[in-house]
């Protein structure tokens, strides 16, 4: 990743923190590394069987690679997983 690239991503995250705080929304940093291509449950590396469509060949279960990512990123919030990545995807969760 270029230094540019870089400079860009901690600039959104920063500014993605502090537009959360002025609305008093809690930022939690997840990381973002196998989301798409491990199976939630079975904790199995999923193969391609389309465009953007994952299969888990343990046990057959198959969706788009963006909804196995967005299962994967639930898991780890609820399990309280949620180590800094070099490139940090980030939930926005309502304080309440």
């Amino acid at each position: 990743m270029s230094q540019l690239s870089s400079l860009l991503c901690s600039a959104l995250l920063l500014l993605s923190k502090w537009q959360a705080a002025k609305r008093g929304v809690m930022v939690v940093e997840v990381d973002p590394s196998g989301a798409s291509t491990t199976r939630t449950k079975c904790c199995r590396k999923m193969e391609e069987v389309g465009h953007r469509r994952m299969k888990c060949t343990t046990c057959g279960f198959e969706a788009w690679r963006d909804v196995v990512a967005l299962l994967n990123i639930e898991k780890r919030l609820a399990r309280g997983w949620a180590p800094p990545a070099f490139f940090p995807l980030i939930a926005l969760i309502p304080v309440v």
